[in-house]
């Protein structure tokens, strides 16, 4: 081969096959993160709906410290922090407490990653009816029965008088 078609080539670049290949081999590649980084935002989203629902119970309690209820049954329920009302909050045609109101004045009361308000509500421990605070999560739809083993929800400790 003459040097000068070797050098000729060289100066040409990619063919038309070789950049078919390329885009290729870039666009599964953008692909497959594409893919996995939405599973990661929803695994996240759960991750701070839990971390925020374990905050609220504990600052829930220390707000019904203050508060002069005398057992559960006694507030008003459902309470709905801020956002969107979740589908299946059970409000019996009324408007829902506001969960701000027996919140501590120091307490930080967020929206739910998906946009949704925390709800407070009874539910079932251990046989017994105790308050939970819990997320609609993604499908911004409220389970029927809450209880210890419902995801993204968590008991809120009645202060003994």
């Amino acid at each position: 081969m003459n040097p000068r078609t070797r050098t000729s080539r060289l100066n040409r670049g990619l063919t038309r096959f070789e950049w078919l290949w390329t885009l290729l081999l870039l666009a599964i590649i953008v692909g497959t993160i594409v893919s996995t980084l939405d599973a990661e935002v929803e695994r996240g989203n759960e991750r701070m709906a839990r971390d925020t629902i374990s905050y609220l119970s504990s600052q829930l309690h220390l707000g019904l410290e203050s508060q002069d209820y005398a057992r559960p049954e006694a507030l008003p329920l459902p309470m709905l922090g801020p956002g969107l009302p979740p589908m299946g909050l059970p409000l019996g045609g009324e408007e829902p407490a506001r969960l701000a109101s027996i919140m501590p004045q120091s307490g930080y009361l967020p929206v739910d990653p998906w946009g949704h308000g925390y709800v407070l509500m009874l539910g079932t421990a251990d046989g017994m009816l105790s308050l939970f605070v819990l997320s609609a999560g993604g499908s911004g739809i409220l389970p029927m029965e809450v209880g210890l083993n419902t995801p993204l929800a968590a008991r809120v400790h009645f202060p003994v008088n």
